[in-house]
């Protein structure tokens, strides 16, 4: 059983309240008298609604409690003689604890009704924020994903688009005798002199090392930039009347003049 779980029930307060029904009155004392931490709990409820009780209870009026003891003078002066012997009370204690007993109960209720509210109350908020926490989640991911569906999306179109441009001339950059496999593809355009570049197969190149693209402009290197290994295509270099496009691979960052011992690709115009 978890003791924890059923003193926060509120049942141990409804238990000393008394407005607990006769079987849970019964299932408390039973295991009050099992569990230590039952019985101590129901000590504690006790002792703090009294403390309670006693801390907001109002004094009797001086003139009433006058009232009420001359009241009961007249009442004993007035009885015979030889009636039995009545042991008299501390009317003001009867009268204070009986006070006591009433502004405890209604004290200990209005305790019950307003924890019971809130206990709900919060129960309602924290499952209210748990849902919209969730759903904010939910929709940066969605977010998130529609945002990167979307760039692929514009990035396939535009790269169909210069594909399928007829004024871009496609050179066939082979690998050299060193790179067999290496291939890549160049779509220079006459008109506007712009070049882009599509990695066909290319090996990933060491974290301090970068591809460079370089033109070959009468006889003589141009570069073109440095470029990375991935599917779309990239936009180069604008360049000129180029005869020829080769890749090597440079430190990273690329190099002033090509290094041709780390030549991968050459493809003629």
């Amino acid at each position: 059983m978890d003791i924890e779980k059923y003193i926060a029930s509120g049942i141990i307060e409804s238990y000393v309240l008394g407005i607990a029904s006769s079987d849970e009155a019964q299932e408390v004392e039973a295991l009050a008298a099992k569990h230590p931490e039952i019985k101590k709990e129901i000590a504690s409820v006790r002792d703090a609604l009294e403390s309670y009780a006693l801390a907001h209870q109002k004094t009797l009026p001086a003139h009433l409690k006058k009232k009420i003891l001359n009241e009961i003078d007249k009442l004993d002066s007035g009885k015979e003689n030889n009636r039995a012997k009545v042991i008299e009370m501390d009317t003001r204690r009867e009268i204070g604890s009986g006070s006591s007993r009433w502004l405890a109960a209604a004290s200990i209720a209005l305790l019950v009704l307003s924890g019971t509210m809130n206990l709900l109350q919060f129960n309602k908020l924290n499952d209210a924020n748990q849902k919209i926490a969730a759903l904010e989640s939910e929709k940066s991911v969605l977010a998130n994903e529609f945002n990167t569906l979307k760039a692929n999306y514009t990035q396939q179109e535009n790269d169909l688009a210069i594909l399928s441009n007829p004024l871009n001339k496609t050179i066939i950059m082979k690998g050299v005798e060193k790179q067999p496999d290496a291939l890549a593809s160049i779509y220079w355009n006459a008109e506007t002199k712009e070049v882009f570049l599509a990695v066909n197969n290319l090996p990933k190149p060491p974290a301090d090392k970068q591809y460079q693209l370089w033109a070959i402009v009468n006889g003589k290197p141009v570069d073109m930039g440095v470029f990375d290994v991935i599917d779309s295509l990239q936009r180069m270099s604008e360049v000129e009347a180029p005869q020829a496009f080769a890749v090597t691979l440079e430190k990273k960052g690329g190099s002033a003049a090509p290094t041709l011992e780390q030549m991968y690709l050459l493809g003629n115009i």
